[in-house]
């Protein structure tokens, strides 16, 4: 197996697309050899029905050193048109060919990008092929990877995106959030305890001009409680909250901001969860300032991890960014049985919350500008709690954006 080498496919708009990236690749020495192959027709599945039209694709042959440059430079000349990239390894080859290859691919890289590329590319499929519409109930595009593999964790999932209204027509690109129990947030079928109505939410929010791209990433089934607590503690000596958080930032992110038309800067870049992925979320801005800097922290379950929470906020820098914090002021109902239990576990959990408000306006952030904390009265821990405050939420942590700003402007 001549493992060094790779046979790229690129879908381009036509020939004359194919010609003129064909030849910047090769005059940069990215590629050995480009060839245009026009007049093939693509058969395809796309919203239920069965298409057949004409396709036109760039064959690159290189070698797999200068593939992270080669992948950055297709983007580059694609401008915000994200191609269809396809690569795969040379199985054999004459030794004096494979030479060539070498000679002709030359282009210096930086020893970081001499990492062997993040191979297979995603293939993104049309949510209503994977959960067929009728029992599956969304509003507008949501896009499904099937089974992305976490180095991290050591384990897959799928992951699914919600695709703002405006983004199939226009050239704008999205600011992003990145949302834990991803089962829970778009479709009722899927979920195990409630729909958080998201892309229903955000729907409504676009005449507002708050567009988003919604990153849903599902939890592991058992192994929930290990990646979204941080802190070891006696009841979960192998938490892999850190891990979890690093699977986003450097695993799912990196992918998004490849695939979609995405603001990649952590100003537009946010991560958000309810419970045990309020925690995840808090711990996540602190942890990863490099990479968020919006965090929607919806009932935070702050007493797991012994605390550890507290003390680790306490001790970070104080990132830059908005967070949004909120509480119910009746979350223990269903959680705990008897009505004295539940008044007990509630006004322990608000006071929980209310002490991480506390801790952050001692730490600069200030109300109504870059904190925002809500009590709801009554309100329970649950997703039909969540789903209502959402909306608040969403404009608080977006309303500041360049698409949202670009869209009062009009």
């Amino acid at each position: 197996m001549s493992a060094d080498y790779l046979v790229v496919l690129v879908t381009v708009a036509d020939a004359a697309a194919g010609v003129a990236l064909g030849r910047a690749l090769v005059e940069e020495e990215l590629a050995a050899c480009a060839q245009v192959m026009p007049g093939g027709t693509a058969i395809f599945r796309w919203q239920g029905e069965i298409h057949a039209d004409p396709q036109t694709q760039l064959l690159i042959k290189t070698r797999r050193g200068v593939w992270p440059a080669l992948q950055s430079r297709i983007l580059a000349l694609h401008d915000d048109e994200v191609p269809e990239i396809l690569a795969l390894p040379v199985a054999d080859g004459l030794p004096a060919y494979l030479g060539w290859l070498d000679e002709m691919t030359t282009a210096e890289v930086p020893d970081e990008e001499e990492a062997s590329p993040s191979l297979p590319t995603a293939f993104w499929l049309d949510y209503a092929d994977v959960y067929p519409r009728g029992h599956h109930a969304i509003a507008g595009t949501l896009r499904i990877l099937r089974g992305l593999y976490s180095p991290q964790l050591d384990n897959a999932r799928d992951i699914v995106v919600y695709l703002p209204p405006s983004y199939p027509t226009g050239g704008h690109h999205y600011p992003v959030l990145y949302m834990h129990d991803g089962q829970n947030l778009f479709d009722a079928a899927t979920s195990f305890a409630g729909e958080w109505y998201v892309d229903e939410t955000l729907e409504g929010l676009a005449s507002q001009g708050i567009e988003a791209i919604v990153v849903g990433i599902p939890n592991i089934g058992s192994r929930r409680y290990h990646e979204y607590i941080p802190f070891p503690a006696p009841d979960l000596p192998d938490a892999q909250g850190e891990l979890y958080v690093n699977f986003i930032a450097d695993t799912v992110k990196p992918m998004i901001d490849r695939d979609f038309r995405t603001l990649p800067g952590r100003t537009t870049t946010g991560i958000m969860g309810s419970s045990l992925g309020g925690l995840i979320s808090l711990y996540a801005f602190f942890q990863r300032p490099d990479t968020f800097g919006l965090a929607g922290v919806v009932s935070p379950a702050l007493r797991w991890g012994k605390g550890g929470i507290f003390p680790f906020v306490t001790q970070a820098a104080s990132a830059p960014g908005k967070i949004y914090m909120d509480v119910g002021t009746a979350e223990g109902t269903g959680l705990v049985s008897d009505p004295q239990s539940q008044r007990s576990f509630a006004e322990h959990y608000v006071q929980q919350v209310r002490r991480m408000n506390a801790l952050l306006k001692r730490k600069g952030y200030r109300t109504g500008e870059t904190l925002l904390y809500v009590e709801e009265e009554g309100a329970v821990h649950h997703e039909s709690a969540w789903a209502r405050r959402l909306p608040a939420a969403l404009r608080f942590l977006l309303g500041q954006t360049p698409v949202a700003a670009e869209r009062r402007r009009k």
